[in-house]
């Protein structure tokens, strides 16, 4: 959980500065240039995710290997990337000093880009427009910027549907269905989430950028992944019992949790640059929040004797630990929190359109007073 969170806010942050940075050095529109690092992002980081899930498979199913030797390995693999963290370019102009152009890490415009973001960087903390207190950053900004509420909805509904099908399908379903004892087809499923996720991370990434000849808005997107999370809690609504299902039918589960996904790891990252630029650590650590808030939540729901029943009945579960729990609760909030988080999504960019224009107005204003000043006759 701790490493979880300094990734993932960190990683955001880092999102967003680059996304800025390239956008300058390229002349490509801010929400391109996110969609397109969001899709790349989210297409390697599944695959390495795919990678290493049939490799655990296949390590137990061919070569007998048990679960200690594979969390061994997971720990060496993890090694890895720190050693390649220790050499990324440093993009926080605070730290990069705002005169500075960082040839060593990037060459020609981009170097000249960084320099300049730099410098309007230093120009808005002047201004007061940015905050240092970054420990308070998440929840500054949800209480003061009314966006960030309408968007966080959408990564607490991923956190609830996340721990549903982790404790609930990969737990109990798939053994009941597969005869899965050694959790082995647990990675060979979870790899077609990651897989489709990452084929899906990448369309959506190409489909979003506007200047594509066939544009799929953001919000289209992450309304697609909201609904692939209700079409799933509905389907284990009316089959809730492990025996309801089979190898196909798990497949087209695996398969919409896949798209959600997609939506999730690469869709949400790139609205949350557009809409905070400068506060990446806030915007990003709401989301870590919510999310990990609601598997927390999902998860001693689904796992704890909170909703443990008496005996089995329809959506009263028996476990394969002979424990009895009910499925309903966890099913029912996993349908309501898609109907509130779809549109609260979309009243979310619907603020910030408004706030866009609103600025370009404002902007195009000052623009001809200045105009007419220039041009007006010295007395």
């Amino acid at each position: 959980g701790v490493g979880s969170s300094v990734l993932w806010v960190s990683q955001g942050a880092y999102f967003s500065a680059a996304s800025k940075l390239y956008s300058s050095a390229v002349g490509m529109p801010g929400e391109d240039v996110t969609s397109k690092f969001g899709g790349d992002f989210a297409s390697v980081f599944l695959l390495l995710e795919v990678c290493l899930k049939l490799l655990s498979t296949s390590l137990i199913e061919a070569a007998g290997v048990g679960w200690r030797v594979i969390f061994g390995l997971y720990t060496v693999v993890s090694i890895v990337p720190v050693v390649f963290l220790s050499r990324i370019a440093d993009l926080d102009p605070k730290r990069r000093g705002y005169g500075a152009v960082v040839r060593s890490a990037l060459e020609g415009e981009l170097a000249v880009a960084i320099n300049n973001e730099g410098a309007g960087d230093a120009r808005r903390r002047r201004a007061g427009c940015l905050t240092d207190n970054k420990a308070t950053a998440s929840l500054n900004l949800l209480l003061s910027d009314p966006k960030m509420k309408y968007l966080v909805p959408m990564p607490f509904l991923f956190g609830l549907s996340s721990a549903f099908s982790t404790s609930v399908i990969n737990g109990e379903v798939v053994e009941d269905v597969l005869k899965d004892d050694t959790s082995a087809f647990v990675g060979l499923l979870s790899a077609v989430t990651s897989l489709v996720a990452a084929a899906t991370s990448f369309a959506f990434g190409w489909l979003e950028s506007r200047h594509e000849s066939v544009h799929l808005g953001k919000g289209l997107a992450m309304s697609i992944g909201g609904l692939c999370y209700f079409s799933v809690a509905v389907q284990f609504l009316s089959y809730p019992a492990g025996s309801d299902w089979s190898l196909p039918g798990l497949v087209i589960i695996y398969t919409l949790l896949g798209i959600s996904r997609a939506t999730y790891e690469g869709t949400l990252r790139s609205v949350t640059a557009d809409m905070y630029p400068d506060d990446g650590e806030g915007a990003f650590g709401n989301i870590i929040l919510f999310g990990g808030s609601a598997s927390t939540l999902g998860y001693v729901l689904s796992v704890t004797d909170v909703l443990r029943c008496e005996q089995v009945s329809r959506y009263c579960v028996e476990y394969s630990d002979g424990s009895v729990h009910n499925v309903l609760v966890m099913e029912v909030l996993v349908i309501v929190m898609s109907v509130l988080a779809i549109p609260s999504f979309w009243r979310a960019i619907w603020m910030f359109r408004s706030s866009q224009s609103v600025s370009e107005e404002g902007s195009d204003d000052e623009g001809s007073v200045q105009m007419s000043v220039a041009t007006s006759p010295v007395v």
